[in-house]
């Protein structure tokens, strides 16, 4: 049980492909240049997840995608400009993104257009490991979502992040963990704490791993397992999508997000086909 200091009354509102009401501690695994990173932006901007404070630690925070938020979101601009700007465009690397979001911040300057301060989202981001703090040194009265990237390899703030995912159902934390191995990542926290693992593709040995560890009590043969894994992973940047306390088999298990509606009330899809070589 947490302390009390750490409970949190916060509720989400995130897409119902997520568990309703929870936190979500999202586990995101592929190899290098498979859309892990594009997946994250997706899912930020297009309404899938309920928050008003965005942290991104990454010792890649210099990528286009991650300065496409830095920048949009200290200039003011809502997710859903975000997604006007950059949600139907295969890679966000493939424009200049301060460039477009300056002339849309002019645009609304010229016809006095403001962001409603209900809309507007505080993104912080940082390189150093030595930024992020303990999960009880954040405001457990806002909805915040962390961005962690498995490039965050010191041993203290390993123990840092195990923590978020440890605690995080008790507060207001939302996680996403983007890592290039899952067999690779922590076992007894952020691995056994994910609720929602977004896999692409992955190599025989950690399919199986896969298959005996979560996917044997839905999936009477292995190969029945594989079949869906191969089906979904012949679309380019298809992922596994796998919710881990779904009792329904047809929800728990997902090509993607396709056909499911993110909190803003329209039809939205996370599959989109992105340029070779994103993340």
């Amino acid at each position: 049980m947490a302390s009390s200091k750490w409970l949190s009354d916060v509720e989400f509102n995130n897409c119902p492909a997520f568990p309703a009401g929870q936190s979500i501690r999202a586990l995101i695994v592929g190899p290098s240049a498979c859309g892990k990173t594009y997946l994250a932006f997706k899912w930020i901007i297009s309404g899938f997840l309920d928050y008003d404070r965005l942290y991104i630690f990454s010792t890649s925070i210099k990528q286009s995608i991650f300065q496409a938020l830095i920048y949009g979101f200290n200039k003011g601009l809502s997710r859903k400009e975000l997604m006007a700007l950059f949600g139907n465009i295969a890679s966000v690397s493939s424009i200049p993104a301060e460039k477009v979001i300056d002339n849309l911040v002019k645009e609304k300057l010229f016809m006095k257009i403001t962001t409603p301060i209900k809309d507007r989202v505080t993104c912080i981001a940082s390189s150093n490991p030595k930024d992020l703090r303990l999960p009880e040194d954040y405001d457990k009265n806002s909805k915040n979502l962390f961005i962690f990237d498995d490039c965050m390899t010191e041993q203290k703030v390993v123990g840092i992040i195990d923590k978020f995912f440890t605690l995080g159902r008790h507060q207001s934390f939302q996680m996403i963990f983007l890592s290039q191995n899952y067999f690779k990542t922590g076992k007894s926290c952020v691995r056994s704490n994910a609720n929602i693992l977004a896999l692409f593709r992955l190599t025989d040995c950690d399919k199986r791993n896969i298959y005996t560890s979560i996917a044997s009590t839905d999936f009477k043969k292995i190969q029945e397992f594989y079949d869906l894994c191969d089906s979904i992973w012949a679309e380019k940047y298809h992922y596994l999508f796998i919710a881990k306390d779904e009792e329904k088999k047809h929800l728990k298990y997902r090509n993607c997000l396709d056909g499911f509606t993110p909190v803003n009330g329209k039809h939205c899809t996370d599959s989109e086909e992105e340029e070779e070589g994103s993340k």
